[in-house]
C-alpha cells in the first residue's frame, strides 16, 4: 500500500520549496552577471524555438485553429492534438521560467503564482497584440518597469502612484491601440 510514504524522509513540498541554490559565481563574473548570462541564453533559446514553431508546420496549425476551429476540423485537423501540443510547449516554457526564478529568489512556493500573477501574463499578451512576438516582449517590458518607475517617484511625490499610475497608463494604451502596442506586426532586425 502506501507504507512507503509514511516512511519517507522528505518532507512535504506543497507549501513550497525553500533554499535553492542561486546561480554560482564563474570566474571573474559575479552572481547578477552569471545570471543574466542565463537568463539572456534561455530566453533568446525560447525565442528561437517560437519563432520557428510560428513559422513552420505547426505554426500554422496553432495559428488556424486560435482562428477558427471548425473551420481547421473541416481541413482535416486534429484539433485536440494541436490543442495538446501547444499545452505541453506553453508547459515547457512555464517549467522553464519557473525554475529561472526560484534560482534568482531562492525559494519557491505556489502563493508566488497566485491569480494576479496570471493576470498580469495575460494582460502582457494582450497588450503587446495577440500575433506579434515582439509587442508581448515590449509589454512585458513596460509592465515590469512602470511599477518599478513609479516605486522610484513615491520617494519624490510621497504618494505611493503605482497603481494609480500603472493602470491610467495600461487605460491610455487600450485606448489608443486597441489591438495591442504591434498587432500583428513584428520588429524585424533582418532583411526580409
Amino acid at each position: 500500500g502506501a507504507g512507503w510514504a509514511r516512511r519517507s524522509p522528505r518532507p512535504s513540498r506543497a507549501r513550497g520549496i525553500s533554499g535553492i541554490m542561486p546561480y554560482p559565481e564563474f570566474g571573474f563574473l559575479d552572481r547578477f552577471w552569471v545570471s543574466f548570462a542565463f537568463v539572456s541564453f534561455w530566453f533568446l533559446l525560447c525565442l528561437f524555438f517560437l519563432w520557428r514553431i510560428t513559422r513552420g508546420r505547426y505554426g500554422r496549425q496553432f495559428m488556424s485553429v486560435r482562428e477558427d476551429e471548425v473551420a481547421a476540423q473541416s481541413l482535416g485537423l486534429s484539433t485536440t492534438k494541436i490543442k495538446v501540443r501547444s499545452f505541453v510547449i506553453a508547459a515547457f516554457f512555464a517549467g522553464v521560467s519557473g525554475s529561472i526564478y526560484s534560482h534568482l529568489i531562492s525559494i519557491i512556493t505556489p502563493s508566488a503564482f497566485g491569480f494576479m500573477m496570471s493576470v498580469n501574463i495575460v494582460v502582457m499578451v494582450v497588450l503587446g497584440g495577440m500575433g506579434s512576438f515582439s509587442g508581448s516582449i515590449l509589454a512585458a517590458a513596460f509592465m515590469t518597469l512602470m511599477p518599478e518607475i513609479l516605486r522610484s517617484l513615491q520617494s519624490v511625490t510621497g504618494v505611493d502612484l503605482r497603481r494609480f499610475g500603472f493602470s491610467v497608463s495600461l487605460i491610455l494604451i487600450r485606448s489608443s491601440r486597441p489591438s495591442g502596442l504591434l498587432g500583428e506586426y513584428e520588429i524585424c532586425i533582418c532583411d526580409s
